[in-house]
């Protein structure tokens, strides 16, 4: 639940209103109702209320993805600006033992429109085809009989924390603070009450 809760706190803000940098919608993957509380994402979410990922003494815009692909990316790697937190590929090994695969197929303009362009011609395709016409951007491509074929790895954009690889890592026995560290190095875990870092 951190990662929702921070990057919600980062882009909304105190006052619970949502922005024009995010909205209810899946693009933003916001979660729409609280999980039950005996549920276990609720006891997690318990557990860790009024705690936030911080970086230089600032709240990090925690960005979370579905499935990583083995190896979470760096926001440059796809083309997306990021200022604050500088985010750090990690080695996930749930997902690189694990691998979501995935076979595409597009037109030779579409894979114009995606190939080179990272995060934001992956987003332009899923815009033209639906939201799951490319993934992730951990794929090969090669031209069979005017097509392009796609075959990759991972679901979503790749950066920050791995939603399959954490799961894993909590299935096995990791701690929350152990599965933040992972995916968020160099980051720590504040408190949003007045008796600061834990």
């Amino acid at each position: 639940m951190f990662s929702p809760r921070v990057f919600e706190r980062t882009l909304i803000g105190q006052s619970g209103e949502i922005g024009p940098r995010c909205a209810r919608g899946t693009h933003c993957q916001f979660l729409r109702d609280s999980p039950n509380p005996d549920s276990p994402a609720g006891v997690a979410s318990s557990a860790t209320h009024g705690l936030v990922i911080t970086f230089e003494e600032k709240p990090v815009a925690a960005m979370f993805t579905r499935s990583c692909g083995g190896r979470t990316r760096t926001p440059a790697e796809l083309g997306i600006p990021s200022s604050g937190y500088p985010y750090f590929a990690v080695r996930c090994d749930y997902c690189y033992e694990n691998p979501s695969r995935w076979t595409r197929r597009v037109s030779e303009p579409e894979a114009a429109r995606l190939l080179g362009k990272g995060e934001a011609g992956r987003l332009a395709v899923d815009r033209l085809l639906g939201w799951d016409a490319v993934p992730s951007n951990n794929f090969t491509a090669r031209t069979e009989e005017g097509e392009v074929i796609l075959k990759g790895v991972g679901q979503g954009h790749g950066v920050g924390f791995c939603q399959r690889g954490a799961k894993a890592m909590a299935e096995a026995g990791a701690s929350f603070r152990e599965i933040i560290s992972h995916y968020f190095p160099n980051t720590t875990l504040t408190s949003l009450e007045p008796q600061g870092t834990l």
